[in-house]
């Protein structure tokens, strides 16, 4: 592996919560994960979920934006169950039919 942040090799220790960035050190941990955050699925599932507690419910047009940011980052690692199940969350809301039935 090499860190994130400042590209060195080596043993990478530190990781974000989503485990799809790692960092040598706390120093670039912090400084990575502030540049990681707005792309991190992670943060943005617990963003997505404070949104819907706050809301008091799932059919928000926030929520499918959400929903839509998660499925595009989920689509690209390759997780396309993940992806799925955000893509139907986003078009259920967007036509009309809330986020669950």
């Amino acid at each position: 592996y090499k860190c994130s942040h400042c590209s060195a090799p080596g043993p990478t220790s530190y990781h974000c919560q989503c485990k799809d960035v790692r960092y040598c050190s706390p120093e670039c941990q912090q400084a990575g994960l502030a540049q990681h955050k707005p792309q991190c699925t992670a943060a943005l599932t617990t963003k997505l979920e404070e949104l819907e507690h706050r809301l008091g419910t799932s059919n928000h047009p926030k929520i499918a934006k959400l929903s839509q940011m998660l499925a595009s980052l989920y689509s690209k690692q390759d997780k396309l169950d993940k992806a799925e199940g955000f893509v139907r969350k986003t078009l259920r809301i967007k036509l009309g039919y809330g986020a669950r039935q």
